[in-house]
């Protein structure tokens, strides 16, 4: 008898076990889901191309600085 409830016992554990896994699963998609959606957002609004439109749109006068401008550092920064 007590053999038979340790086994069902057992069944429902790993039962309850299976749908916390799926769960995780389940959320963990998502998660990673979020992540490439957001990856590429960010690879979009980094773009050169739409930072350039962004200051013609707001009529800011920045042009690329002028190479005596630039300071180079050495070593690793």
């Amino acid at each position: 008898m007590f053999l038979s409830f340790f086994y069902v016992y057992q069944k429902i554990q790993i039962l309850r076990v299976g749908y916390k896994i799926r769960e995780v699963e389940k959320k963990t998609a998502g998660f990673q889901k979020d992540n490439s959606f957001l990856r590429l957002k960010i690879s979009s609004l980094e773009s050169p191309e739409r930072i350039a439109k962004e200051v013609e749109k707001l009529g800011l006068d920045l042009v690329p600085p002028k190479e005596k401008q630039i300071l180079r550092m050495k070593g690793n920064v």
